[in-house]
């Protein structure tokens, strides 16, 4: 799968990542099917954030398409949100 990682101060690729599995109780696969930035993605693009390693895939506004997860989280297989 693509991913956006961030590699240093002003260094952020879109690199070949693994593609997950489902692993544990409430882990859900999704297929994003648009994003965006914001501002919190800026303090990451400027080092402001001291907790990130080279390699961290980044990303937390989307839309998605949910793919599976295991039955007892209740999701449903299809939903887009």
């Amino acid at each position: 799968m693509r991913a956006l990682a961030w590699f240093g101060k002003e260094d952020m690729r879109v690199i070949d990542a693994p593609i997950p599995d489902v692993s544990e109780p409430k882990d859900v696969i999704i297929k994003v099917s648009g994003t965006t930035i914001c501002g919190s993605d800026l303090h990451l693009y400027h080092s402001e954030m001291l907790a990130l390693k080279k390699g961290d895939i980044l990303g937390h506004e989307f839309m998605y398409v949910h793919l599976t997860s295991f039955t007892e989280r209740g999701g449903i297989v299809g939903r887009r949100d």
